[in-house]
């Protein structure tokens, strides 16, 4: 996930259609003050940040962001029409790993940014969100656990829906992965079952699992499932659900409030 924060509705546009052509997730910031709410929520891989910006410019945007527990951790390139010698040892001194001026070359945004990505650790999460990952298969659990901590999230297994309803009991996880098809309680009794927990009523729960049947997707549904995965999943399509229906949660909490 790429966090683009600049105030030219035009260059973020021109900035997302880039970035989405490489097969990224990208969010969108208009402004410095902007960016730190963004980044604890979204905890983005990569951040592109302008300087000139009416309300919080960049820099001092970036500044605020370090002082953050966990804010060193976040790769940034800046991206700005006003660069300068000192502006870009300023950007060096705040830990900006490649300052790009507008007008960019052609290719030079996809490059930097695949270069920043792999030459960076992904930034981790502080605190992880905990994720159930429940199927009753070891090697689908394994690869699901596997996706879910690259990035960044802390996940625990539970073999099948008996378990993770005693589970939930004892400690609540801020999102849960269900398979449907499991021999001991298959997922949707689980969901339901869970569904009568008073600290699991709105959980956000994701079905992960092969072609489910239209009647199995209804009842998923009722339930008050939103987002389904099917087997065999894309890693980056699998992080976009978690944190959409992570941040679907949280936004939902704070109206509650």
């Amino acid at each position: 996930m790429i966090l683009v924060v600049d105030d030219a509705e035009d260059v973020r546009l021109a900035l997302r259609q880039l970035l989405e052509g490489e097969g990224h997730h990208v969010i969108e910031a208009s402004d410095g003050d902007e960016l730190i709410p963004a980044v604890l929520t979204h905890w983005p891989d990569l951040i592109m940040l302008d300087l000139n910006m009416p309300k919080v410019p960049g820099f001092e945007a970036l500044e605020l962001l370090r002082a953050q527990p966990g804010g060193k951790d976040f790769p940034v390139i800046v991206v700005t029409a006003a660069g300068s010698p000192r502006d870009a040892q300023r950007g060096r001194e705040l830990g900006a790993k490649e300052y790009i001026g507008k007008p960019w070359a052609e290719g030079e945004i996809e490059m930097r940014v695949k270069w920043t990505l792999q030459s960076s650790q992904k930034p981790k999460r502080n605190p992880p969100e905990r994720i159930f990952v429940v199927d009753d298969e070891e090697h689908v659990r394994l690869a699901l656990m596997t996706t879910l901590q690259d990035a960044g999230y802390d996940a625990a297994p539970i073999n099948g829906g008996s378990e993770v309803v005693e589970a939930v009991i004892k400690m609540q996880p801020d999102l849960i992965l269900m398979d449907l098809r499991m021999p001991d309680l298959d997922g949707i009794e689980a969901i339901r079952r869970l569904r009568n927990i008073p600290t699991a009523m709105k959980l956000p729960i994701i079905v992960v699992t092969a072609v489910p049947s239209r009647e199995a997707v209804q009842a998923a549904r009722s339930l008050g499932v939103t987002s389904f995965v099917v087997k065999p999943w894309h890693a980056r399509d699998l992080e976009i659900r978690v944190r959409k229906a992570l941040d679907d949660a949280a936004a939902i909490r704070r109206v509650s409030v």
